[in-house]
């Protein structure tokens, strides 16, 4: 009983306190009203109503005649104002999700209004006047535009500065680990491995249910200082609700071999397949009180990859099946017993089932089987205290599982040559935990030209991995012709590792309407981190004799002297002024620091050096010489137990590691037209406290005790400068919407794609050089359209032209003698010499991504119901996307691509909804 009094104890304090960044997934009204003679009206009544829900939230005009409602369901809404010697006016507006719309009105005394004066607001200023660079997912774009995998996130390809990588993002020079996700304010980092989105590792499943996402808001600059771990920018998406009418939806969508057109590198069209269908629900419970909503997609793929290795290896060569099934489900309730409080409930769950690694010079055999699972249940609770004052809490569990395993269950020895890929995969199997248990409260208070801001948030995390790295051995060969390898690499002992960690973040902010046409946007965060690096792990003894001679002292904890980093204090500030001031014609701009984390994986695989030991065994002249028999495991560890092998892999931390940063500003000019937005911006941001990792002990040159020793370092830097255009008309019904963007930008960093991208490739922290990053896009420009057709037909389509990406390109020969052979650069070239080269468009070779796609659908209604025909093409112009270029100049696949982009995909599909 004590336990439970002192429990909701704490959480009576938390929700009374501070706050974490409810204004992510909601939004909120503000405006002035005065009297027909232009003078504010004090203590007016103003009233918004969801017209769908019955939702409702009220507010009282200050002597300025100044009113803010605050953190509302995005949705369509009734503004209506009362007072008792004034006519009532009422304005209809469409709230979207981070938006703060102004509504201004002018009421006469009611002896001079005839009756209530109803209107449709214009297009709210917020999408002119907002501080930040961000780009809005519409309802309408979300539900209309044609989406292959019916991943919402595949349209974050037409926000500037975003690049797909995979299934997933990067942002500017960005890997998608540090971009932040929040689905309904419940944030979805993964923490544990890199991807980004909890789900998305791996994966090319749809993270949630299309007709559960009512809209989203990709803000790719950000300067309030509510957002937390987004060094890389900000997603937040809202789900449907329920409504007091009962509405639902059920889909399906079919496509086979006869459909698609033939990749490059296919000698026949495979037997593809894919089924996808789901079901949604939503109604009232009990009218504008107590909604329900729920969704469900079922995925069922048969994808084929192909496998393109050198003529050496043709027997591998080939298309194969690697089927997909996934799962995914929301349910939400919303209950409002009275005007003060609003109670929401949300559950989230996923599961997927997938064959990836296979591909390229991956063959079939060397493909993994892949598993993943998130789950997660969050309660809200939003309190009016007065017209000035909201607060909101919120309670969230979350876990989130994957884990990989060959393909093959007796596989064969793991063997690289330049040229393919064979056997085994040398990190499986793999299985990994991330459960989250968080606590968030917002306060948010209005006085004068002030909203007031400040938030807490609190999250316990556990993680957890098992790895068994190199449980089958894999082999490494130096030419395609080698008869014999020249390493291998061989795993043995515990692989479990478990730790906790905890989170807090605490900020303040002001949004300040200085006048009616200057907005400053001030505010500070500060982040904290319990347990990043293992604060308690003490460096063995043995490790510590053997190698303080070549490494400070601070690579050796002793289990006390690691501490959390305190210094992550984050200012941010951002302005946007109307020269204008009529909402037409603002300047805007700001400048801010972020701190992100590092993932959990730089922490667990210190631990997991010393109890599940990876050892590298060289063979040829001078080292042991080569038989067969090794190729079987048990031999291997023969040799480790005979002493034959130095030491296993180290992975040593300093103990003064630092989270990545980035310093992000930008300025910029948006212009409006009618219902069209225009804008100009350029925009800087600076990465730092970059981590990677390199063996100090390349060929044993420190010691022959020990085998790699992985030093991590956070010297690496990244430059993203970029210029973005943007045009935005948005959709209305009878007419059309229109939206481009073009992007110019440079991006450089000193290592790629992944902070593993060292262990690979680097031997001494020297070799961090500023280059072109793979993520580097010159040009990239995207397009998006939706236009109602006579006879009730609706055409929409999107596309992505983007030039072409660098790629690695490297001797194949150990020219610096490091035991490398991917950091030995032809002469006079640096990291990343290659670049995909462009295909044909219209009359020049420019573009190298060329993507568009088409839908057209046809409703039909009788009775309440809707049946919508679709026909949807993917790539309709079956452009080549080629990928994969081998960079090894030994292969002899050199400069050739090896993948490709999906060629034309056509889709049939119906709905039928009420």
């Amino acid at each position: 009983m004590r336990i439970i009094t002192f429990l909701t104890l704490a959480l009576i304090s938390f929700h009374l306190i501070f706050a974490q960044g409810s204004g992510s997934y909601t939004a909120s009204v503000t405006g002035k009203i005065v009297d027909n003679e232009g003078k504010p009206v004090p203590d007016v009544e103003v009233i918004a109503k969801n017209v769908e829900t019955g939702y409702t939230r009220g507010a009282i005009t200050t002597a300025s005649g100044i009113y803010n409602i605050l953190s509302v369901p995005p949705g369509t809404y009734e503004i209506t104002v009362l007072h008792v010697a004034y006519g009532k006016q009422t304005k209809i507006v469409e709230l979207v999700v981070g938006e703060k719309a102004t509504v201004n009105f002018t009421i006469v005394p009611k002896e001079i209004q005839i009756g209530e004066v109803v209107v449709t607001a214009e297009l709210p200023e917020y999408e002119v006047k907002k501080t930040e660079l961000s780009v809005p997912l519409r309802p309408q774009q979300i539900s209309a535009l044609p989406v292959n995998t019916r991943n919402f996130l595949e349209l974050t390809a037409l926000v500037p500065g975003l690049k797909p990588i995979g299934a997933t993002f990067g942002s500017g020079a960005m890997q998608p680990t540090w971009v932040g996700f929040y689905f309904e304010g419940t944030e979805y980092k993964n923490e544990i491995v890199e991807g980004g989105l909890a789900g998305q590792f791996l994966s090319s499943g749809n993270p949630f249910p299309l007709d559960a996402v009512k809209e989203a808001r990709v803000i790719t600059q950000l300067y309030k200082a509510e957002y937390a771990k987004a060094g890389g920018g900000v997603i937040t998406a809202v789900s449907k609700t329920g409504t007091n009418e009962f509405h639902g939806t059920a889909f399906f969508t079919y496509r086979e071999k006869s459909l698609n057109a033939r990749g490059p590198f296919e000698t026949a069209k495979p037997n593809f397949k894919r089924f996808q269908t789901g079901v949604s629900l939503g109604g009232p419970i009990i009218r504008d009180k107590l909604h329900f909503f729920v969704s469900y997609e079922g995925t069922s793929l048969d994808k084929f990859a192909t496998v393109t290795v050198g003529q050496q290896f043709a027997q591998y060569a080939g298309t194969f099946k690697v089927p997909f099934a996934g799962h995914v489900g929301v349910a939400r309730l919303t209950f409002q017993p009275t005007a003060n409080h609003f109670l929401d409930f949300s559950y989230y769950g996923r599961f997927d089932k997938d064959h990836i690694g296979v591909g390229g010079l991956s063959v079939y055999e060397r493909g993994r089987l892949f598993y993943n699972r998130v789950y997660n249940y969050v309660l809200k609770h939003q309190y009016i205290i007065s017209p000035n004052l909201m607060n909101e809490a919120r309670i969230n569990f979350q876990r989130y599982n994957w884990e990989i395993a060959n393909i093959a269950p007796f596989p064969t020895p793991g063997k690289i040559y330049p040229s393919a890929y064979i056997g085994a995969f040398s990190h499986a199997p793999q299985n990994w935990f991330q459960d989250r248990y968080a606590l968030y409260d917002d306060i948010t208070y209005t006085t004068g030209n002030h909203i007031i801001k400040g938030g807490f948030f609190v999250q316990r995390l556990r993680y957890e991995a098992n790895q068994k790295l190199y449980l089958h051995p894999i082999f490494y060969f130096l030419r395609d012709t080698s008869t014999a390898p020249y390493q291998a690499r061989v795993g043995v002992g515990i692989p479990t590792v478990e730790k906790w960690n905890t989170q807090l973040g605490v900020y303040i902010q002001d949004d300040w309407a200085v006048t009616p046409y200057l907005t400053l946007n001030i505010g500070i965060r500060w982040d904290y981190e319990s347990n990043m690096i293992n604060n308690d792990f003490a460096v063995p003894d043995t490790i510590r004799r053997d190698l303080s001679q070549f490494f400070p002292a601070k690579y050796f904890s002793t289990g006390k002297d690691r501490k959390p980093y305190w210094k992550a204090f984050q200012p941010r500030v951002g302005v946007s002024y109307d020269i204008s001031k009529e909402g037409k014609t603002v300047i805007f701009g700001g400048a801010g620091i972020y701190y992100d984390r590092h993932v959990w994986n730089v922490a667990s695989d210190e631990i997991l050096r010393y109890t599940w030991k990876v050892y590298y065994l060289d063979f040829g002249p001078n080292r042991i010489p080569w038989d067969d028999r090794y190729y079987n495991r048990d031999e291997l560890l023969n040799l480790i137990a005979q002493g034959r092998v130095p030491a296993p892999e180290v992975f040593l931390i300093p103990n003064d590691l630092k989270p990545p940063m980035t310093i992000q500003f930008s300025i910029g000019l948006r212009q409006r037209f009618g219902d069209i937005v225009t804008s100009i911006s350029y925009t800087g941001v600076r990465g730092y406290n970059e981590i990677t990792t390199y063996n100090a002990n390349w060929k044993n040159n420190l010691t022959t005790k020990y085998g790699s020793i992985q030093v991590w370092t956070d010297e690496g830097n990244s430059w993203y400068d970029a210029i973005y255009f943007t045009f935005d008309k948005p959709y209305k019904p009878g007419s059309f919407g229109l939206n481009i963007a073009y992007t110019l930008s440079w991006t450089y960093d000193e290592f790629d794609n992944t902070i593993y991208y060292g262990y690979s490739y680097y031997t001494n922290p020297n070799m961090l050089k500023k280059a072109p990053s793979t993520l580097d896009e010159r040009h990239r420009i995207s397009i998006n359209g939706i236009f109602d057709l006579p006879f009730g037909f609706k055409l929409s389509g999107w596309g992505t032209f983007a030039t072409g990406r660098p790629y690695l390109v490297y001797t194949g020969t150990d020219d610096n003698n490091d035991g490398v052979l991917g950091n030995d650069y032809p002469a006079g070239l640096g990291r990343n010499a290659g670049r995909v080269p462009g295909q044909r468009f219209i009359f020049k070779y420019v573009f190298a991504e060329r993507n568009f796609n088409l839908r057209l659908s046809k409703d039909f209604s009788y009775r309440g119901f809707t049946l919508t025909l679709m026909l949807e093409a993917f790539n309709v112009f079956n452009w080549t996307n080629f990928g994969g270029y081998v960079g090894n100049m030994r292969s002899a696949l050199f400069g050739k691509p090896t993948t490709a982009g999906a060629p034309r995909q056509i889709q049939l599909g119906t709905r039928v909804s009420f």
